[in-house]
């Protein structure tokens, strides 16, 4: 039984993708101490990435390498990267697309899912199908 938390707001600050990436690597830690971020597209991820992780920490997520934050091991994956078989366990989906969402959830491996994401970008009924549990403001 996967748990689905979903953060939404109108734009995500730095503030924000960053107390999700805290409270996903704590849900993390809980687990196999492995966090895997999904984003749309590894090539124009940066922008927001930039705001989370340095520069050194972000050119090895994107070249394919894991870093470590507290014990947890991270890599980013984007929709042509998933692998239908490979276990994910803990995922912290930034601006995810419809595509992307539905390829995360035919993993059945994830235990738990974070999801960042802007208010028009996410279908209410996709929230309710997945029981996704909102988080509010303070992350």
């Amino acid at each position: 039984m996967r748990n689905t938390y979903s953060y939404l707001s109108d734009f995500l600050t730095p503030e924000e993708l960053q107390a999700g990436l805290n409270l996903s690597l704590s849900l993390a830690s809980e687990g196999m101490k492995k966090l895997t971020i999904f984003v749309n597209s590894i090539s124009s991820c940066e922008q927001f990435l930039s705001e989370i992780f340095k520069s050194p920490e972000l050119n090895k997520l994107r070249n394919n390498q894991s870093i470590t934050i507290n014990g947890i091991s991270i890599e980013l994956e984007s929709t042509k990267t998933i692998e239908t078989y490979k276990t994910y366990e803990a995922i912290l989906a930034i601006h995810a697309s419809a595509s992307l969402l539905e390829k995360i959830d035919s993993n059945k491996s994830v235990r738990v899912l974070v999801l960042l994401a802007e208010d028009r970008d996410i279908s209410k009924e996709w929230l309710a199908s997945v029981e996704a549990k909102p988080l509010s403001k303070t992350v």
